[in-house]
């Protein structure tokens, strides 16, 4: 084989593999281009996430305001310091109240001991 007759068929068989390579890289970048999403996919799971994004932020914000009213641990502890006061008032009025009770009761049958004594007596 003559050097003309070899690159003749050098360059017929690497326009046969350049074509084989071109078809390849071809094909790999068409299916690669296929797993990528489009730019219209994009912004549409853009839009829906922005979407998403703006409803947790406003529940965020409805929390928040919310929480602003809530009573914080120190006015917890001073509600709880005024119910244990409230708590020994309570305890005392009753304390009271048995020993009015107690009276009440003494006079009660002193007055019943003076009704009968009277009822008993005779007219005059």
């Amino acid at each position: 084989m003559t050097f003309s007759e070899w690159l003749d068929t050098a360059l017929k068989v690497g326009g046969v593999v350049g074509g084989i390579v071109s078809a390849g890289i071809a094909l790999f970048l068409r299916s690669a281009r296929r797993g990528l999403a489009t730019k219209a996919e994009v912004e549409k799971v853009r839009a829906d996430l922005q979407g998403r994004l703006d409803t947790i932020d406003r529940r965020l914000g409805s929390v928040e305001t919310e929480m602003r009213h809530l009573p914080t641990d120190e006015d917890i502890a001073k509600l709880v310091d005024r119910i244990g006061k409230v708590e020994g008032s309570v305890q005392a009025v009753a304390v009271q109240v048995e020993g009015v009770n107690a009276l009440v009761a003494r006079v009660d049958r002193e007055v019943g001991r003076l009704i009968d004594f009277h009822m008993k007596e005779p007219a005059r």
